[in-house]
């Protein structure tokens, strides 16, 4: 009995925490930027995981197999069993919309473009749709092994093979020569 009161009481502990952590975010983001807003949790006693949502409510309960991540700016990837990764919109309605599968990495969703790679492909940056936007080409005859996670201020990191550093635009053009190691 002792011990069912504890975990009730720590699980409330939870999700106060993140009722605060949370309280600051919102779903509407008007200067692009990329803002969480939603966190998952798995509920004592659920297989699957949920939703936390900045307003204190769960949503999608017990729905998401596998460990999903934050939603920002309404995207969330989850990796799966077969270690790739999915990337679903949270929505507004009853479930989330698979936007992409089979990814070998993810980023986050930043101004609508969220960089990306399948296996054996080149990395590649996608809209919020899933839809592929560009492929990061290779600078100055050298592949690109590595990218940010996001855009920010318009620009992605990109990381050459032979380990220096430059930006693209939200285009693809280079803006920023890969030149530091």
């Amino acid at each position: 009995m002792a011990t069912s009161i504890t975990k009730c009481i720590r699980s409330a502990a939870v999700l106060a925490l993140a009722t605060l952590i949370l309280a600051g975010c919102e779903r509407k983001i008007p200067d692009g930027r990329s803002h969480p807003s939603d966190m998952p949790v798995k509920i004592i006693g659920q297989e699957k995981w949920s939703f936390f949502t900045n307003d204190g409510f769960i949503i999608h309960e017990d729905m998401q197999s596998g460990i999903p991540s934050l939603v920002i700016n309404s995207l969330y990837s989850v990796k799966n069993e077969d270690n790739t990764f999915s990337l679903y919109n949270i929505g507004k309605g009853t479930t989330p919309e698979l936007i992409a599968e089979g990814l070998k990495c993810v980023g986050w969703n930043n101004g609508n473009l969220i960089p990306a790679s399948r296996r054996n492909s080149r990395i590649f940056v996608m809209g919020a749709d899933g839809k592929k936007a560009f492929d990061v080409n290779p600078v100055d005859n050298t592949e690109i092994m590595e990218t940010s996670l996001a855009f920010s201020d318009g620009l992605l990191m990109i990381i050459t093979t032979d380990g220096k550093y430059g930006y693209i635009d939200t285009k693809g053009n280079v803006r920023i020569r890969p030149k530091i190691e």
